[in-house]
């Protein structure tokens, strides 16, 4: 994969050398991807320019601008490269924030989008990973839906099982849904907990399926650690792992956006102890896990209490048959 990063960094030492408008851009072509540029405009956000050569009528196709990102359509543009000028017309994706963390993760996704759009893409490809990156560009704004340190223990399980691209795969499209990893009918919910024993919160409805399921808990302490990984160290050891499938790793790229909103900062600042994570990951069947043992009216919803899990043995002392897909990945 391209690293754009690299890239942007290339132009910080580019200037502009008289007064040029709007429609000029610090540009540099992008290796085997002869309609791309990367640049940056008079503001210095980084920019995308995807050339097409389609007729199609661009009227059909609206301009966007949201806090952080904005997209046009068909822009005649001039890019400064080497001291050339290159006018074309393009379409162009920015990232309209100085934050470095948010531009960061903004290159970091078009590298990632340029294997899924191709080398020549019509104007309704680009349209319809346009609606994904707003998709995600909007969340930057909301709340999160789960700890930085929830996040990190399901990419660390990630990371250490043998077909990470099968969990990725498995992986909730949602950070709401019930379970972190659904693969036919076998589940795992990850737990992690930063305290000294291993107690985890659940809710009723995660400990009883309303289907019979192969559903396991995995349970990790995850301690801070100013010299560990952070998420997006993590989220790297896993994109080289499927570097090769480039769906893969925008799902990667996506569930992170999707889940940590507005506090996107801390997956570059917060770091936690992988040594501690891989001594102490344990997988246990959710059969043995204490439970409430009465039937519940259906009037009574949203139940959740907290186990402590530290004399329950754990099933990576034996292995069931019955697991066959994601848990026998991380078995």
């Amino acid at each position: 994969m391209i690293d754009f990063n690299n890239l942007f960094k290339d132009l910080e030492g580019e200037r502009y050398v008289s007064p040029v408008g709007r429609d000029y851009f610090l540009g540099c072509s992008i290796p085997d991807y002869n309609n791309y540029r990367l640049a940056k405009d008079l503001d210095n956000f980084p920019c995308l320019l995807i050339s097409s050569n389609e007729t199609s009528v661009s009227k059909y196709y609206v301009s966007i601008k949201l806090e952080h990102f904005f997209v046009l359509y068909d822009v005649k543009c001039k890019i400064i490269s080497n001291n050339n000028i290159e006018t074309n017309n393009f379409n162009i994706i920015c990232c309209a924030d100085k934050d470095p963390q948010v531009q960061e993760y903004f290159l970091r996704i078009c590298s990632a989008l340029l294997p899924i759009l191709g080398y020549n893409p019509t104007k309704l490809e680009i349209s319809k990973v346009i609606d994904k990156l707003l998709n995600l560009f909007r969340t930057l704004n909301e709340s999160p839906k789960k700890t930085i340190q929830g996040l990190w223990a399901e990419l660390f399980l990630i990371s250490q099982s043998r077909k990470p691209g099968l969990l990725i795969e498995s992986w909730h499209q949602s950070p709401q849904d019930k379970y972190d990893f659904c693969n036919g009918n076998e589940r795992i919910e990850v737990k992690s907990t930063a305290s000294e024993r291993r107690c985890h919160h659940f809710s009723y409805s995660q400990l009883n399926p309303e289907i019979k399921l192969n559903l396991i808990v995995a349970s990790v302490f995850v301690k801070r650690l100013a010299s560990g990984l952070s998420v997006i160290e993590l989220m790297d050891k896993i994109k080289n792992q499927i570097s090769q499938n480039a769906e893969l790793t925008f799902i990667v790229d996506q569930v992170i956006g999707l889940t940590l909103g507005n506090n996107l900062r801390s997956a570059y600042l917060e770091k936690f102890d992988q040594n501690e994570a891989i001594n102490t990951l344990k997988l246990y069947d959710v059969n043995l896990i204490p439970n409430l043992s009465v039937i519940v009216p259906k009037e009574i919803s949203d139940i959740h209490f907290k186990v402590d899990l530290t004399n329950i043995p754990p099933i990576n002392e034996y292995y069931p048959k019955q697991f066959v897909s994601i848990i026998k990945a991380i078995l």
